[in-house]
């Protein structure tokens, strides 16, 4: 943290007035120009800003600003110190902080929470343009101080409050900024989504809500591009097209409720079902990710291009014919699943025809998972595996095993310890020649190659690529999706 020998406001902004033409002069008789240095220190790390910034007064007011503007981490710890620093000196460094995250999660005493709170209540009733908040809290709400700050920021365009309680969710109600991105977790019980909450949604383009009701909400969303939700109420699976109309990414986690039956699964897919044929909602949808149930649920009647299934029980492949349905609704390009295999019966005898509904996928992600080791057979599990792969003509994989439970002697552990990733990967292009990368991850160990076609001059089809290289080659792939 930089020392409080700061210039007063006067003094600030009469040295920043005159920064374009101060000039610094080394021992060698060379002119710099301060802006030089300034463009410089954007791009320089955090680490390499603070010495620059103690060399003058101007590198020292321009330093703090490109530190403020960042992105502001604060938790029980550092919270009081840096609250201090901002409000020191009339507080003339508040008005630059951009975006703030607190994370107060790990309090558990009230007496605790209020000695941070005042600060920052202090805070937030000075800053002038700030565009993300994050708060999260395990206590029941916050102080009274602390919501009368955040509802008069009038510039906010990212707001997430975690683990709330539904009385300091309220404020929202009361905000006038322009929200862009929205996310709003309860901690205890559930909330409601009303139309008092947005004043401005026109801007509005992604909201994410944890245990939340829609039955209140009589005014569509429109602008919506986005919708994440969490401990989602059974009843409002008919809302959600009613009030989110232009979706182009959903996503549903976790029911909010017991186990449903198949019987009560399948009267709620009929009803979407005969809602669709009416009027499709969602022309523009391109990504959807859920459960096997959720996903099946919603009674998708047109092609999506991406689609992530996540926690997929092995047995619920049989179940009903809801992942067959759910693949040849959608017919994905792009395809993630996270298959979790019983810890009583770790066989794989439906990997092979996992894929046979799927016929356009490209891009396909898998993650397994097993529970413990016992009566695993890796070698069986591979044979399945390049059997599945035959029957579709990817380009993209990403494979990802988890190490099960179990001790190091152990074959399948072993297996992930020593198996040589290039040959397991030859053996995948053997299977799959319309390759063209793969990333393959087991447990901490993690490959990735591009794969080119075979030549008359025997090179090497497969060629390493770098980590970061990789990461910005798989991110671009599905975020084209």
């Amino acid at each position: 943290m930089m020392g409080d020998a700061a210039p007063d406001a006067e003094q600030t902004s009469e040295r920043h007035s005159k920064s374009g033409s101060e000039r610094v002069r080394d021992h060698g008789g060379a002119i710099l120009n301060n802006d030089i240095l300034l463009y410089i220190m954007r791009y320089l790390h955090l680490t390499d800003v603070f010495p620059l910034a103690y060399t003058c007064r101007t590198l020292y007011v321009e330093g703090t600003k490109l530190l403020l503007r960042r992105q502001i981490n604060l938790n029980h710890r550092n919270i009081r110190s840096f609250c201090t620093w901002v409000l020191a000196n009339d507080g003339w460094r508040a008005p630059f902080l951009r975006r703030i995250s607190v994370n107060l999660s790990s309090v558990r005493k009230r007496e605790t929470l209020f000695e941070v709170e005042e600060p920052l209540a202090r805070v937030l009733a000075l800053v002038e343009n700030l565009a993300s908040i994050s708060l999260s809290y395990t206590l029941y709400q916050a102080s009274p101080e602390v919501i009368e700050a955040i509802s008069r920021l009038t510039n906010l365009k990212s707001l997430s409050l975690h683990d709330g309680h539904p009385s300091y969710i309220k404020m929202v109600s009361d905000m006038c900024s322009p929200f862009v991105h929205v996310y709003l977790g309860c901690s205890t019980g559930f909330f409601s989504l009303h139309d008092e909450m947005f004043r401005f949604r026109d801007h509005l383009k992604a909201i994410r809500l944890y245990r939340s009701y829609l039955g209140d909400a009589a005014t569509n969303f429109p602008s919506v591009h986005s919708l994440e939700m969490r401990w989602v109420q059974p009843e409002d699976f008919n809302l959600i097209p009613i009030l989110f109309p232009n979706l182009i990414h959903l996503g549903i986690r976790d029911i909010a409720t017991f186990e449903l039956e198949d019987a009560q699964v399948e009267e709620n897919r009929i009803r979407q079902a005969t809602r669709h044929r009416v009027a499709y909602p969602w022309p523009s949808l391109a990504y959807v990710s859920g459960s096997l149930q959720t996903l099946y649920m919603l009674a998708f009647t047109r092609f999506i291009r991406r689609v992530d299934i996540r926690e997929l029980w092995i047995p619920e492949l049989q179940r009903g014919g809801w992942f067959t349905f759910v693949l040849s609704a959608t017919q994905p390009t792009h395809l993630s699943l996270d298959l979790i295999h019983p810890r009583f019966a770790p066989k794989h005898l439906d990997l092979p025809g996992l894929l046979l509904a799927a016929s356009q996928v490209t891009h396909l992600r898998l993650e397994c998972r097993w529970f413990r080791a016992e009566k695993l057979d890796m070698e069986e599990f591979t044979d399945n595996l390049l059997k599945m792969l035959r029957t579709v003509s990817l380009k993209h994989l990403q494979l990802i095993l988890r190490r099960p439970r179990a001790k190091r002697g152990h074959p399948a552990i072993c297996f992930m310890f020593d198996t040589d990733l290039r040959l397991f990967t030859e053996r995948i292009v053997d299977a799959a020649p319309t390759l063209q990368f793969i990333s393959v991850n087991m447990w901490q160990r993690t490959a990735h190659f591009a794969v080119s076609r075979p030549s008359s001059l025997g090179k090497d089809r497969l060629r390493q690529v770098s980590p970061i290289a990789a990461q910005t080659y798989v991110a671009a792939e599905w975020r084209s999706s």
